[in-house]
Order: structure tokens, then C-alpha cells, then sequence
């Protein structure tokens, strides 16, 4: 494993730090504040998130995270996928086309 980027959202991380080799493994988390003090990156409050970011996309560029996308929604059905995201039982990514 190279690195993992946390985009969950609910407080998955230490589940991810815990599956990956060290907390330098966790390349980013978009979403758990707490990442800082548990030794991963939190791109919200980097001195440089758009390379933080960058970093992200390359490793899914080089086909090194593929995230796994449970549903597609249209814009018109964006209430829907919020409330598949709050229900708690999304078991990939939710993505709205635009």
C-alpha cells in the first residue's frame, strides 16, 4: 500500500491509520480534523491544499486509489443523494453529475 486518502467523512480515519502500514501512509484526509494529531495530512488546514489535492488525483491518475462509486445522481436528484449520504448506508461514493 502506498497511501490512502480519506474522504469519509465519518470517522473512518483511525480505521484507515490502523489498516495502513503508518499514519504517513494516510496521504490525506479531506475530512476528519482530527487527522493532524493522529499523524495524517488534513488538506482543509494545509499550508498548501491545492498540492495536497494534486497529490490525491496523481495517485488516482496512476491508478493507485480507485474509489468505489455506489451511485450516480442527476442535480434534480441531489436531495436523494444527500439523504442516501445521511442515512448511513452508503457503501461507496455518491456522485452528482453536473
Amino acid at each position: 500500500m502506498d497511501g490512502v486518502f480519506d474522504v469519509a467523512g465519518a470517522g473512518s480515519l483511525r480505521d484507515l491509520i490502523a489498516l495502513a502500514p503508518s499514519p504517513k501512509h494516510v496521504v490525506v484526509t479531506i475530512a476528519d480534523p482530527a487527522g493532524p494529531e493522529l499523524g495524517a495530512r488534513l488538506s482543509a488546514t494545509s499550508d498548501d491544499p491545492g498540492r495536497a489535492l494534486a497529490e490525491a488525483a496523481a495517485l488516482g491518475e496512476a491508478g493507485r486509489y480507485v474509489p468505489h462509486i455506489e451511485a450516480v445522481y442527476r442535480l434534480d436528484q441531489a436531495a436523494e443523494a444527500h439523504a442516501r449520504s445521511q442515512s448511513g448506508h452508503a457503501r461507496g461514493k455518491l456522485v452528482i453529475a453536473i
